[in-house]
């Protein structure tokens, strides 16, 4: 068994001698444990760090108070428990040192004018692009600027070419995190800290260069080379693959292929990740041996080894700049650096010791790293790749055979296992940051790694090199690569197509957690239990398996989450039966934000939702359009319903390009229209035939939800001319729970609506200091006369209504 165990648990935490490989496993948990509990306690970090050091001062004084009676086992634990408790305070007191100031002390009105300095190179988004600056001087409109010194994360649009040297003087907003309002969503908490900034900073208007960073230095060089190298990967890349696996900018990878790819456990693949890092230092430490060899009297001297590792690693040190230093990059490099360094120096060792000298000087460099899902899942498959290799090499030895067919059946092998290894030790943090059980992902893995490893990355990387020295055969080399990149997309597509059998959505319980630690668990025990134990260890596994794998019965309920999407509105509609729908998407022209990516799509996942059923765009506004074409690119409807609207602007031909793209049938729908749904009847009582004369607005699809005795009514931005017609009309209108129309406008939820309507509840979807001012006071004060009671999306966050058709639960989501 001590063999099957990873030595970072079993060397670490067992009563072994105190030497490295005992403790130093031991440390580096430690102190990731003291990173974690450091940004997750709601006790402050610096008293945090106080109440450790002073428990380990004490913790100090009762040892050299008992060594003088008792010595050798006590003495060493003490020791121990010094050590870890002080690595754990370090774990702290990095995260401390790594705070510098709120925004709220840089810029209190959150607007004004700056003066930076960019320090790193461009990550490319679709909406926008972001860098690391130096906020060297900053002011609002009415005073002088004062000097200030803040790393901050800066936000530009795409097509302004910052480059590391750059100062520049702007408007910009500045601000700290967004509070979580959705659940599952976007958080720019984790973000800053993995950057080490203390503030976001996005500019608005025009950008006036003070001085510009040096154009003939090599940094220079570099930036200039990269983007060229960008806009030649990315003409060719349809899926924006190339550029993600080479340059490192996966800002703009497709949407779709980011969410197949998750699916399929192939998430990885498509960064700059060990993966790919690993791959090009063993192509340039390979290149560096047959150089070093070059030289007699220096292999003599220093030995062939040591000299190619002397010759790599300012190389990789370079190619980490050149892909704009990601911190998944400084990662693969901190692990690589340390593993050639073991070659240099001869001291290869245990390849534990090396992982936990790599969790440490990443820890202390980046303490908000330890909290990204790459990291952890770096750390993970490494873990799962120990802790096989002895069963592995046992079992191949066991399955020998002759000829070729021995070395295929072991190559097979050793990737299987390998590949399986790493996905059993990563498939709990799956589960906890993506939420889904990847069943096919060992065998995607087998041949999609060798496919982006050895023709894809390097095919992306030739081209890279050569995009400026011989253009010619770089484009066909980029050609070359978007074509592979064109059919390995569309093969993974069908692993998408054997759903449910590409993955199983888990939603959010922190229970199917420790049921899948326990599968992994038993999984180790059963390799060396013998006889009837069998039985039982299947069994154990089976109930694990099963918690995890099917979805617990649950109380059959109508579920209406309205989703705190900022500007605009989101509405999802769980049905009793699984079924699901969403009603607009939230969102704004041009915006730098897309709620769609960031929040629906994030929320469906943690609610477990692998598909949308139904999609209904009230009207062709953008603050209810924008964000729906994420959520049908990744979600795949079978219908999109419209109220019948066709536009012209690229916003609304793009919504038209996703529908079709994932054939999904476009319906228009009027107040004829209804649908029975697992015992929820759905009426649509707006837009009435003939009303093309009304404004857009007017013209909003109006939806009504009745099951049992709840009833919730969906207004989109109904106004008061359409809601005058739905009451000349005679349609029922009576519900509960209502969306106010128009987000709260003056212009909509008249005082005769609202009376027929007779709410309990109105939700107000809106964003957070918009410019329009809703809710109006007017319309306040009309919803407070009848009696209901009020809830805005911008203040609470996302609103959940649950009824079992007799009661009503009302619940809010908001954290800062």
């Amino acid at each position: 068994m001590r063999e099957l165990v990873d030595p970072i648990v079993f060397e670490g935490l067992a009563p072994l001698r105190p030497t490295a490989h005992s403790v130093l496993p031991a440390v580096a948990i430690t102190l990731l444990v003291g990173v974690v509990a450091a940004y997750n306690t709601t006790l402050d970090a610096h008293h945090l760090a106080l109440l450790t050091s002073s428990l380990g001062c004490l913790l100090l004084s009762l040892g050299f108070a008992m060594l003088s009676k008792h010595r050798g086992a006590l003495a060493r634990a003490t020791g121990r428990a010094l050590i870890l408790l002080f690595s754990f305070t370090i774990g702290v007191w990095s995260v401390t040192l790594d705070y510098a100031g709120q925004p709220s002390e840089l810029l209190p009105s959150g607007h004004g004018v700056a003066i930076l300095t960019v320090e790193s190179g461009a990550q490319l988004g679709s909406q926008s692009a972001t860098m690391l600056a130096r906020l060297e001087r900053v002011s609002t409109t009415f005073e002088a600027l004062r000097p200030t010194d803040h790393q901050v994360l800066l936000k530009v649009p795409p097509d302004l070419a910052l480059r590391p040297g750059d100062r520049i003087a702007a408007k910009v907003t500045i601000r700290g995190p967004r509070p979580e309002l959705v659940p599952g969503g976007y958080r720019e908490s984790p973000l800053m800290n993995r950057w080490g900034v203390d503030a976001i900073v996005s500019i608005f208007g025009p950008v006036v260069r003070l001085d510009t960073g040096p154009n003939d230095g090599w940094a220079a060089i570099l930036e200039a080379h990269r983007r060229g190298a960008f806009r030649l990967l990315e003409h060719y890349s349809t899926k924006k693959i190339l550029p993600a696996i080479a340059l490192g900018q996966a800002g703009r990878l497709d949407p779709q292929v980011r969410s197949l790819f998750a699916r399929c456990g192939l998430a990885h693949v498509t960064a700059v990740s060990g993966l790919h890092f690993g791959f090009v230092a063993w192509l340039v430490f390979f290149i560096a041996k047959r150089v070093a060899s070059l030289s007699p009297r220096l292999l003599k001297s220093i030995g062939g080894e040591p000299l190619a590792v002397l010759l790599t690693l300012p190389l990789l040190v370079l190619y980490v700049i050149y892909v704009g230093a990601p911190v998944s990059a400084k990662r693969a490099f901190v692990m690589a650096a340390v593993l050639l360094l073991g070659k240099a120096l001869r001291r290869e060792g245990s390849a534990t010791i090396s992982l936990s000298i790599a969790a440490i000087i990443l820890a202390l460099w980046h303490p908000g790293e330890v909290l990204s899902p790459g990291f952890q899942l770096s750390f993970a498959a490494v873990v799962g790749l120990l802790a096989t290799r002895h069963w592995g090499a046992g079992l191949l030895e066991r399955l020998a055979l002759g000829g070729r067919l021995s070395k295929l059946v072991g190559w097979l092998m050793s990737g299987l296992i390998a590949t399986l290894g790493a996905s059993i030790a990563t498939t709990p943090l799956v589960i906890l940051h993506f939420r889904q059980v990847p069943l096919v992902g060992s065998i995607a893995n087998l041949w999609v790694v060798p496919v982006i490893s050895l023709v894809l990355l390097p095919l992306s990387l030739v081209a890279t090199v050569f995009s400026t020295l011989v253009p010619s055969l770089a484009v066909g080399l980029a050609w070359m690569a978007g074509q592979v990149e064109e059919v390995l997309v569309r093969t993974v597509s069908v692993y998408d197509q054997m759903a449910p059998l590409v993955s199983v959505e888990t939603g959010h319980q922190p229970t199917e957690i420790v049921a899948v630690y326990a599968v992994l668990c038993l999984s180790l025990l059963f390799i060396h239990l013998r006889g009837a134990k069998w039985v039982f260890a299947i069994a154990a596994m089976a109930l694990c398996s099963w918690h995890v794998l099917v979805p617990t019965l649950a109380e059959q309920r109508l579920v209406v989450s309205f989703i705190s999407v900022g500007q605009g509105s989101s509405t999802l509609v769980e049905f009793p039966n699984g079924e699901t729908l969403l009603v607009d998407g939230g969102g704004e022209t041009g915006g730098a934000f897309d709620p769609g990516e960031r929040l629906i799509n994030p929320y469906l996942d943690w609610l477990g939702h692998d598909r949308v059923d139904r999609v209904v765009l009230t009207h062709p506004d953008a603050d209810h359009l924008a964000g729906l074409i994420s959520v049908i690119e990744a979600k795949r409807p079978r219908e999109v319903w419209t109220n019948g609207d066709v536009l012209t602007s690229p916003l609304y031909l793009k919504f038209l390009f996703a529908t079709a793209k994932v054939w999904a049938t476009l319906k228009v729908v009027d107040d004829s229209d209804e649908l029975d749904v697992g015992g929820v009847h759905l009426d649509v009582l707006w837009p009435a035939r003939g009303m093309a004369q009304m404004s857009r607005n007017n013209r909003s699809v109006v939806l009504k939800l009745t099951y049992g005795n709840s009833k919730v009514l969906l207004t989109g931005d109904a106004e008061q001319e359409a809601e005058s017609e739905m009451l000349r009309r005679g349609v029922d209108l009576s519900a509960q729970i209502m969306s106010a129309g128009h987000h709260g406008s003056r212009t909509a939820s008249s005082s005769s609506f609202l009376a027929a309507v007779s709410p309990s509840w109105v939700v107000y979807s809106m964003g957070a200091g918009n410019k329009f001012k809703f809710p109006h006071w007017e319309t306040m004060k009309r919803v407070h006369s009848v009696g209901a009671s009020e809830i805005r999306t911008d203040l609470a966050g996302t609103v959940r209504v649950s009824t079992d058709g007799a009661s009503l639960d009302v619940t809010t989501w908001y954290q800062d």
